[in-house]
């Protein structure tokens, strides 16, 4: 397993402090993964619910997890989302999260069912 960097244990950190701030939060955004809800919420800038649950509705059926938005590509995902305001930024953007997130094996072992910090930090 690679060894976490120092930003990727920041953001590990951070990312858990959030869900221990908020284990409960409800959102009106619709997915099925924490992946998903992370497309979701980089979709929102500057849009409401409605417009990115109208995009996710069809984006879902293709994509759960960053290995599929690297299958779908770039342009398809610009393609599909081009509906939304800054689609162009938004699925440069998404893309290269996926690609940052595909690259990092423990992120869907360990991340995705929430650990507690030390757990992630035994795996280096």
């Amino acid at each position: 397993m690679k060894k976490l960097t120092q930003k990727q244990q920041k953001i590990v950190s951070q990312l858990l402090t959030m869900h221990e701030m908020f284990p409960e939060n409800e959102s009106e955004l619709i997915y099925h993964t924490p992946f998903q809800l992370l497309v979701a919420v980089m979709m929102s800038a500057q849009a409401t619910d409605r417009q990115v649950n109208k995009i996710t509705q069809v984006l879902w059926n293709f994509a759960t997890s960053p290995q599929d938005i690297m299958a779908i590509g770039e342009d398809k995902l610009r393609d599909m989302i081009k509906s939304i305001n800054y689609y162009n930024t938004k699925a440069k953007h998404i893309y290269q999260t996926a690609k940052i997130l595909s690259d990092l094996e423990w992120m869907q072992n360990y991340l995705i069912q929430y650990p507690d910090q030390q757990s992630l930090y035994d795996q280096q």
